[in-house]
């Protein structure tokens, strides 16, 4: 009889616990995703934070394409991250010069001779990491590469990122700690880390 009591006993108990639980994680998914973006940021639909200048850039900043969702260029029924057939229909714009006709009338595939060398057409810059950014977001102060390329011998007035005395600076700009050289891991994004490394 007294192992039946304490078994009714613990049986409120364990309910109001798991109640509590319940509301705990319930309360911390609702903050993770109502916690606003700093000022001058956008949420990302995955709910990443990038800056607002990424919004309508022609590249996809949040991983997601929400940055560029409801993008139009005027004069255009496509949206910026679109190209536009001859015949007026919109399909994704890294499909132009791919070798396909995805088009159907060969417009995706026009005028798409590259320079020897090149990765991206003529009309727009090539990143350091192969990505093609529309050029005129090189050297306006955001890191459309993702690697800083764009940003590089760009003239402004700001200077130059000093690292500290024990850190290593990337030729991207980035400082790293000193010991993350010539590990054999690519810790500046753009291999300049491993660069003049002796194996032995």
């Amino acid at each position: 009889m007294t192992q039946k009591r304490i078994r009714l006993n613990w049986w409120p108990q364990l309910l109001v616990l798991l109640a509590w639980l319940c509301a705990a994680v319930a309360s911390s998914e609702a903050s993770a995703t109502s916690d606003p973006c700093e000022d001058g940021q956008l949420r990302c639909a995955n709910n990443r934070c990038v800056p607002e200048s990424y919004r309508c850039d022609d590249a996809d900043d949040c991983g997601d394409g929400s940055d560029e969702l409801g993008c139009t260029v005027p004069g255009r029924n496509c949206k910026i991250t679109q190209h536009e057939c001859d015949d007026g229909r919109c399909f994704p714009a890294h499909f132009i010069c791919d070798g396909d006709n995805d088009s159907g009338d060969m417009s995706d595939e026009r005028n798409c001779t590259l320079p020897e060398g090149r990765r991206c057409r003529t009309d727009l810059y090539e990143c350091d990491n192969g990505r093609c950014i529309t050029a005129r977001f090189v050297c306006d102060g955001d890191n459309d590469c993702w690697d800083r390329s764009d940003e590089r011998n760009c003239n402004q007035d700001a200077t130059e990122t000093s690292c500290g005395p024990t850190e290593f600076r990337c030729d991207n700009g980035d400082c790293i700690t000193g010991s993350y050289e010539c590990d054999g891991d690519n810790d500046c994004s753009d291999h300049s880390d491993e660069r003049n490394c002796t194996n032995g």
